[in-house]
């Protein structure tokens, strides 16, 4: 679950004072100040199991835009500084609930991009959408091409895995893994189609199965 959590910021509040956040506030107690050296930080209540992002805007007419940061609540008061030469600004912060373990690697949207490739590339990392309606994610199709002219089922690497294909995979379409020598693993099955050994980029694994095909070591 994915929500806006804030009021708007506007760079008029930054001279107050923050005081202490806690977890009941509204919109997560979000606070901005600005010390003698210049230097804003913006400030909330960090709850855990939340992963949070910042948008900024200058006019409020314009697009809201990612700033490039991923910030993991942990039940404690989140701190971002950071430096403007604007003479007006609104921030706000988004939030998922889904649980993760590496927010930076981690695909909150399901486009088959990392929130943080989302983010370096401008692009939205809590927003799936296929707006050509061509099966392939817009954000994906933008990291990968840079426009939305692609098709799913093209091939642009010279493999056999169309985009689709690719994209439900999580993989980049304009690289040929398939073709190219320890940068992926390969499967080995046996007739009964159970796993009997790997070979590739992590390892070389052979497995020893018992009669019903259950795997009782590994070597």
């Amino acid at each position: 679950m994915k929500r806006i959590l804030c009021l708007l910021l506007s760079l008029a509040a930054a001279a107050n004072v923050a005081s202490a956040q806690l977890a009941t506030d509204p919109n997560e107690g979000l606070w901005i100040s600005q010390d003698t050296s210049g230097v804003f930080t913006l400030r909330w209540y960090g709850h855990a199991g939340r992963t949070y992002f910042i948008q900024t805007n200058f006019d409020l007419l314009g697009p809201w835009i990612y700033i490039n940061a991923i910030e993991p609540g942990q039940n404690l008061v989140i701190p971002y500084g950071f430096i403007s030469s604007s003479d007006k600004f609104f921030l706000r912060l988004k939030s998922s609930d889904i649980p993760t373990d590496d927010p930076q690697g981690d695909d909150f949207d399901g486009d088959g991009v990392s929130n943080a490739a989302e983010l370096q590339a401008g692009l939205d990392p809590l927003s799936f959408t296929d707006s050509d309606g061509d099966g392939l994610p817009d954000d994906w199709e933008l990291f990968h091409f840079g426009n939305l002219s692609h098709t799913a089922n093209a091939i642009e690497d010279g493999g056999t895995l169309t985009n689709k294909e690719q994209a439900d995979l999580g993989l980049n379409p304009l690289f040929n893994e398939a073709a190219t020598s320890g940068v992926r693993l390969n499967y080995t099955y046996d007739l009964a189609g159970r796993l009997i050994g790997t070979t590739g980029v992590a390892t070389t694994l052979g497995f020893t199965l018992d009669n019903e095909g259950n795997i009782t070591a590994a070597q």
